[in-house]
């Protein structure tokens, strides 16, 4: 999957029982990080969590460099309810290192799963390859 160039071509998906599930089985082993600003010690250097909730993608400048990135995309009724399954009743300022929203005048109740990820990488593309480690 990973070409010569260095890129990826596609992406993963996996489905969890929690939202911290997601974060801490993570399938990478060789975390590198030092960063002690994060609210949890992720194997995953860059945390982003999606909703219409969050900060407008366009007010970040940059995100940090990072090794390993995970997007959470939340179901019909967003990752807010989502939380609501937590044991600990996590809350987006916990669990992700930036909480966004890649579609801030979206016009529409609600954005499918499948736009969210396109839209979504679409928007951080060049930010993201800006930070990624390869």
């Amino acid at each position: 999957k990973l070409l010569s160039l260095g890129m990826y071509w596609g992406y993963q998906v996996r489905k969890a029982e929690s939202i911290r599930t997601i974060i801490e089985n993570c399938p990478f082993d060789d975390n590198n990080n030092n960063n002690s600003h994060y609210h949890h010690e992720p194997k995953y250097d860059l945390v982003i969590g999606t909703s219409e909730r969050g900060i407008a993608y366009n007010e970040i400048t940059e995100f940090p460099r990072f090794r390993h990135g995970l997007i959470v995309f939340g179901g019909l009724q967003g990752l807010e309810k989502a939380f609501e399954h937590e044991q600990d009743h996590a809350t987006a300022d916990k669990l992700f290192n930036y909480y966004i929203n890649t579609c801030p005048q979206q016009g529409s109740r609600t954005i499918r799963t499948e736009e969210a990820i396109l839209i979504t990488l679409s928007c951080l593309r060049e930010k993201l390859l800006a930070a990624a480690i390869n």
